[in-house]
């Protein structure tokens, strides 16, 4: 299956929770921990009118401005928002998040 965002909607998928140190320590499930860091994820699709605050009006017409995401970059979004959805075929796991639920861009240092 195929997914994209439709409307103000961004679709993202959930980082990872590890579950071993690097060394292969088991870590301990601290649920409070996971659910923090569960609110960080990768941006798949961005609807055609999310940020629409960031466009503007140029003869009449909307033309589109700077939107501050793109699919590929890792965000920080409201935790506890959204709606989880399952790929059948895959079974991979989505995330529909609204434009506002976005709290932060992660940016890779260097």
């Amino acid at each position: 299956m195929a997914i994209a965002a439709v409307n103000f909607r961004i679709v993202v998928q959930d980082e990872e929770v590890k579950e071993t140190s690097e060394g292969g320590i088991i870590l301990a499930r601290d649920e409070r921990l996971e659910k923090e860091r569960a609110a960080k994820a990768k941006v798949v699709s961005i609807g055609p009118t999310a940020f629409k605050a960031y466009r503007t009006i140029e003869e009449g017409k909307e033309v589109n401005g700077h939107c501050p995401l793109k699919a590929g970059d890792v965000i920080h979004y409201s935790p506890h928002t959204g709606l989880k959805v399952v790929d059948e075929e895959d079974g991979q796991v989505y995330r529909i998040i609204t434009d506002d639920d976005v709290m932060a861009l992660v940016y890779k240092r260097g």
